[in-house]
């Protein structure tokens, strides 16, 4: 696994004044394959059977950051739960993540979700 930190001078009025992150794959000596291109911050990461997870951030609410899970097998995507983080594995095609919402009073309440992937 290989995070690459990247500058796009296109995005300075983002809150992360155009820094950002993108994740590659690496396997033995042959060429890194990208993962996500737009992935900052890249955390999380969890891995089991040849399978990957890990997390992003996505959006902003109520000055919260929201992030988005990324599963892959190999270097497929396989699936992208949104409004989710810190992905750990229960079984071979099956994770838990942490499920956020915002609360009216602006801050993050978390649930336990599972996600099943289809074999």
């Amino acid at each position: 696994m290989v995070i690459k930190r990247i500058f796009k001078p296109g995005l300075l009025d983002d809150p992360d004044e155009g820094k950002d992150q993108s994740v590659w794959l690496a396997e033995g000596l042959g060429p890194l394959k990208l993962l996500a291109e737009s992935c900052s911050p890249a955390e999380a990461f969890a891995a089991r059977d040849g399978k990957l997870a890990f997390q992003c951030g996505d959006s902003i609410a109520a000055d919260e950051l929201l992030h988005k899970v990324l599963v892959f097998d190999g270097y497929k995507r396989v699936a992208v739960v949104s409004s989710c983080q810190k992905p750990r594995w229960v079984a071979s095609a099956a994770l838990v993540c942490s499920s956020e919402s915002v609360g009216p009073d602006g801050t993050i309440k978390l649930r336990p979700k599972t996600i099943s992937l289809a074999p």
